[in-house]
């Protein structure tokens, strides 16, 4: 009976072909929308409100000295393009790893 159940189980796991693998915080970002307004805010504070919105972890690096303020509309945005556009504007680079998306000042 245990053989059954088992043998059962790795069907399904087989005839999903990977569904119940976890999603990468980048499929996720482009599953995820945020919709807020934000003015005169730092970068990386509107990088935070994408991550407390969207639930995708957000490693941000900044320029030092840096005391750029966006102002910022999303509504019914992708976490994706939204991430993008602020690291567009703030000029950072942004890339996900598994544990999130990181944004880093251009080479």
């Amino acid at each position: 009976m245990n053989f059954l159940r088992f043998s059962s189980l790795l069907l399904i796991l087989l005839l999903t072909g990977g569904a119940l693998r976890a999603e990468s915080p980048e499929e996720r970002a482009k599953k995820v929308t945020v919709t807020m307004d934000l003015k005169d805010v730092p970068p990386g504070a509107v990088a935070h409100f994408v991550e407390v919105v969207s639930n995708i972890k957000v490693h941000y690096q900044g320029y030092p000295g840096d005391t750029t303020l966006l102002s910022v509309t999303f509504e019914n945005t992708s976490a994706d393009e939204a991430l993008r556009y602020i690291a567009q504007l703030a000029k950072l680079d942004l890339t996900y790893q598994a544990d999130g998306a990181y944004f880093t000042p251009k080479k």
